[in-house]
């Protein structure tokens, strides 16, 4: 085998490796606020909830953070399944995107709903499965309803924002507040092996394209 075919064979090689790996990035924040008093239900397709927001950029939705409880007995199901959905106006009755998943990890932040033992606040982390595509500038809603709750209230905690939030059938808490969610994008990046295998395989190919030319 002579030298071109080598190189020729290394780069080949090296960038059908290069392989690249998903990575979250947070696209908008609402985080919970454990010293609120108070929540929203959203758990009942009359009590559906959703908060609007907007995007500063151009993002490919694929998950969500929510926080929540499980009231009044605290028991979490097994899978603990959530309907997450997509809106444009406030009729919610034609989402552009609806998803039901079962959450990807459930933590406990160490802190009570409303201050009450056993009331335990979750860090719920959803991955959609198939990501939406939303324009910066633009209002959206998002919504979350608990699917399986074994006879809790599943209550979605309010965030440290303050805006209007709006529900249906009049069926929220109290009045107007934000609740909390962060939504999150997968991005592909090259992984710390590919980044070498990439590296080599355009060398092998500048290696043997001033091979070429010198001839």
């Amino acid at each position: 085998m002579n030298k071109k075919t080598l190189l020729k064979g290394i780069a080949g090689t090296a960038l059908l490796c290069a392989s690249f790996a998903s990575f979250s990035g947070v696209v908008y924040e609402q985080t919970y606020n454990p010293n609120d008093y108070g929540a929203y239900f959203a758990d009942d397709p009359s009590w559906t909830v959703y908060d609007n927001f907007t995007l500063a950029d151009d993002a490919s939705i694929s998950g969500a953070t929510i926080w929540g409880v499980y009231w009044s007995n605290g028991v979490v199901p097994t899978p603990a399944t959530f309907n997450a959905s997509f809106h444009t106006d406030t009729s919610w009755l034609n989402p552009f995107y609806d998803v039901t998943v079962d959450a990807v990890s459930l933590i406990d932040t160490g802190f009570d709903h409303n201050g009450r033992p056993g009331a335990n606040i979750l860090e719920i982390t959803l991955d959609f499965g198939s990501a939406v595509d939303l324009l910066s500038g633009a209002e959206y809603w998002f919504g979350i309803q608990a699917i399986n709750d074994l006879n809790n209230t599943f209550a979605w905690q309010n965030s440290y924002a303050v805006d209007n939030l709006y529900y249906q059938n009049n069926r929220a808490m109290r009045g107007a507040a934000d609740v909390a969610f962060n939504l999150v994008e997968t991005t592909s990046v090259p992984e710390p092996a590919s980044i070498v295998l990439l590296g080599l395989g355009l060398t092998g190919l500048s290696l043997s394209r001033r091979k070429k030319i010198a001839k």
